[in-house]
């Protein structure tokens, strides 16, 4: 028997799944629970509503796992108004058109929504249809309309795509790039007709594949029809003709120029979030999630907390609306979200009320409880499991990776319980334990049928690595070449020299239609460059504001040049190398083998490493276990994941029996590396220091004595570690965090501790010299060019000081 099967025998569950109606949960594994045997039994549709973004994405990926990835989706929306007006999400904007869609193909069986995406206007379901377009090879296509079409729909019309959401048209090509698919797609025209269709890499603007039919989405959920738009002005100029009687001339004109300015974006097909305040005023109809999902089981979860939310959404938006119009930024009778009280019959047959307390003497308990034990170390877990099997549980360990499954195998084998590999969701035969690979973030407990799943999390106190949501949005990818181009910027040709970039064109030969970078250079000459040799051209870096000389084309000056600058380069190299190769010869430390104590420390990072950072980590490692010094610059942009690499090859010192420092240039990233290193490093007994200006002295001296006494094992500080007051006992790594922010003071001394110690250094931005050092292979280089899977892009804005939007802002980063 399954789980499903035996959570139908409940006495509490028959009711759900043939009478909608209140129940009690204790917390979000019950009702997923609960969910999941219904979807189970009867394959129904349901929609799910929480009262926050967070609790949306914990349930969608408790149901992800329970029932499958491709049959739960998250339709989420930013709950702070004034952050999402003025920064929005194109992340969240590509996903709920994604979902949108899958829903309308009946394809999105489960789909969870937090009170702000369910509340919010979307568009009419027939005009999100007719949005939705359909291409297939042989068809006839009016350009100019297609154009027009594909502006209202929300695409933003670039010279070449980089990203989703984008299109681009160069003569009888057109490039597009919709949220549901995973690559552009370019259409190749023979006059009106579509001759072919291929999908292609952005990077390498090279075909991947042929393709004979395709369907595009829209590209915003701010969608208004024709008649809508017509009648916009009318709308606006009815209130505004009300607001004059009440306003100065003055204030009259601010007010008509700004609500003017948004109505012609509208029109004009420039929409984006900060217009969506005007969308349900000038909406015919308003349809939200609930109309997309209207023969669906609507689901509340937690009843009480979505009146709370939804009262506070709805404030908030009076007030932020409010501000705006008393700025005479915007007419009245604007409203951002809907009132969820008139898009639920909460009473209704296909509504279920959950609640976290009993409200009425009708109401069925789902009596599904979290494990109340976490394991403190690795031997309580036998404990853990003893528990329950005491109680004729049938205990199921459900863990989330290769590691833990074989350490419970011989944990198991060597005190002689017996065990059986299960599937996911099959319940052991009696008298054994069951264990099986799944990666569920929090156990259960089922009391009344005597079932426990105890996860990883339960077992080994270790978080469980889940995606935030399956984004649907693709970045921007780091262009190599002439995608970073812009016309008039200087490029150097390897063979040709420096020229200035004209412009892309697109020229028809025997092989069909190509696209060339053309160049200009002395005298008026042009070359041009297939796409397919772009890997021949950079663009030129010189000194800011600097014009360089052109290149005479098929002339001796380039060579002659290069030959100069190759001379300069191999003086300086050899120098270098002379340093370098006094380095190598002094003896260092070489640091053991990875033990089961370094697969623990690197197994309970929340997140699994990217391709670049595990590269890059194995190549610290290598350095780490040969007997010479380590050099290495390890380089990598923001957020890309420098730190974590850090402190794995910290651990890994510190097993040797070695102290590490990591040195800072700033108070503020020392503490940001303290309290994340406090985090990573207190389960497996590693002592940590800091040492900073906001460090009390007295705690600094204890901190020297134990330092000295080798008690501390990790130091982390900014440029008093340098002072000569701090003794190491053993230093065996230092790490550097941006080392071109430090004076020439500091890296004298730096330098002294460089001596015979492996040292790794972290920069995003390298100063030129170190990062030509590096290039030459005079000092070793590891590069994390990859970002970790659905990182949010860094935006940057600029706007009037208020302070409300400072407070959402800081809400949503600490949320």
């Amino acid at each position: 028997m399954d789980l499903f099967k035996k959570l139908k025998t409940l006495s509490s569950i028959p009711p759900f799944f043939v009478k909608r109606g209140h129940f009690v949960v204790d917390d979000l594994v019950g009702i997923s629970l609960a969910i999941a045997a219904s979807y189970h039994n009867d394959n129904g549709k349901y929609l799910l509503i929480t009262s926050n973004l967070y609790k949306a994405q914990q349930i969608c990926s408790l149901l992800q796992t329970l029932v499958g990835n491709d049959k739960v989706f998250l339709f989420p929306c930013d709950e702070l108004i004034r952050a999402e007006t003025m920064a929005q999400s194109k992340e969240m904007v590509a996903h709920r058109l994604y979902v949108l869609s899958q829903i309308i193909l009946n394809k999105a069986p489960i789909v969870v929504a937090n009170i702000a995406s369910a509340t919010r206007y979307l568009p009419d379901i027939d005009l999100f249809k007719t949005q939705t377009k359909h291409f297939a090879v042989g068809d006839t296509i009016d350009i100019e309309k297609l154009k027009k079409d594909l502006v209202i729909a929300g695409y933003l019309r670039v010279n070449r795509i980089d990203q989703s959401l984008q299109f681009a048209v160069r003569g009888d090509i057109i490039d597009i790039f919709s949220v549901n698919h995973n690559n552009p797609v370019r259409i190749e025209l023979f006059g009106d007709e579509i001759e072919s269709i291929r999908y292609f890499d952005i990077a390498k603007q090279t075909s991947i594949e042929n393709i004979k039919e395709f369907t595009i989405l829209p590209a915003n959920d701010i969608l208004l029809s024709e008649k809508e738009l017509k009648s916009a002005y009318e709308k606006v100029g009815q209130v505004l003709q009300k607001q004059q009687e009440m306003l100065s001339q003055e204030d009259f004109e601010l007010l008509r120029n700004n609500v003017d300015n948004d109505i012609a974006n509208l029109l004009d097909g420039n929409i984006d979030q900060r217009l969506y305040k005007y969308f349900g005023f000038l909406s015919d109809r308003h349809f939200s999630i609930f109309d997309y999902c209207d023969d669906y089981t609507k689901v509340i979860i937690d009843k009480t907390s979505i009146d709370n939310s939804n009262q506070l959404l709805q404030e908030d938006s009076f007030t932020y609306l409010s501000e705006l119009q008393e700025r005479h930024l915007i007419i009245s009778h604007l409203q951002m979200y809907q009132d969820i009280n008139r898009l639920v019959n909460f009473n209704g047959v296909s509504t279920i009320v959950t609640h976290n307390f009993i409200s009425h003497p009708n109401d069925v308990s789902l009596n599904i409880k979290p494990i109340p034990f976490i394991a403190s170390k690795t031997t309580d877990f036998l404990n853990i499991i003893k528990n329950y099997t005491n109680e004729n549980y049938d205990v199921v360990l459900a863990l989330a990776n290769h590691e833990h499954l074989m350490f419970v195998q011989q944990q198991l084998n060597s005190l002689n319980i017996p065990f059986e590999l299960v599937k996911e969701f099959e319940l052991p035969k009696k008298n054994k334990i069951g264990i099986c690979l799944l990666n569920l973030s929090n156990g259960f407990d089922i009391p009344e049928i005597k079932v426990a799943y105890l996860t990883s999390h339960d077992l080994f106190n270790e978080k469980v690595k889940t995606a935030r949501f399956d984004n649907r949005f693709k970045e921007a990818t780091i262009l190599k070449s002439y995608e970073d181009l812009q016309p008039g910027d200087y490029v150097v040709h390897e063979y040709q020299g420096i020229g200035q970039f004209v412009e892309l064109t697109t020229i028809e030969d025997e092989n069909g239609h190509q696209d060339y970078l053309k160049i200009a250079y002395h005298g008026g000459d042009i070359l041009y460059v297939p796409l397919t040799q772009f890997q021949l051209v950079r663009k030129f870096i010189g000194k800011e504001g600097a014009t360089p000389r052109l290149s005479r084309l098929h002339s001796k000056d380039w060579e002659n040049t290069k030959k100069r600058i190759k001379q300069r380069v191999n003086d300086l190299a050899n120098r270098l190398m002379q340093l370098y190769i006094e380095r190598s010869k002094v003896k260092g430390f070489a640091f053991q083998p990875d033990d089961e104590f370094q697969k623990q420390f690197e197994s309970s990072f929340e997140y699994e490493l990217t391709a670049d950072q595990a590269k890059a980590l194995n190549e610290i490692k290598s350095d780490m276990e040969k007997p010479t010094p380590m050099d290495r610059l390890l380089c990598g942009d923001v957020g890309f994941g420098k730190t974590e690499v850090a402190f794995q090859a910290a651990f890994k010192a510190i097993c040797s029996g070695k102290q590490v420092a990591i040195l800072c240039p700033t108070t503020l990233l020392a503490r940001q590396h303290y309290e994340l290193a406090i985090k990573r490093f207190s389960p497996f007994d590693v002592k940590v220091a800091i040492f900073s200006r906001l460090v009390p002295e007295k705690t600094q001296q204890n901190y020297i004595k134990e330092i000295k006494e080798g008690k501390i094992h990790l130091i982390i500080g900014t440029h008093r570690l340098l002072s000569k007051e701090i003794q190491f006992n053993d230093l065996g790594l230092l790490i550097i965090d941006e080392e071109q922010r430090f004076g020439v003071e500091q890296k004298e001394r730096i330098k002294e501790l460089k001596s015979n110690i492996d040292v790794l250094t972290l920069s995003a931005t390298p100063i030129p010299r170190t990062l030509q050092i590096s290039l030459l292979g005079v000092r070793s280089m590891s590069i994390i060019n990859t970002a970790p899977q659905d990182r949010m892009p860094i935006q940057t804005y600029v706007t009037p000081f208020n302070l409300d939007i400072v407070k959402e802002l800081i809400q949503r980063e600490l949320g």
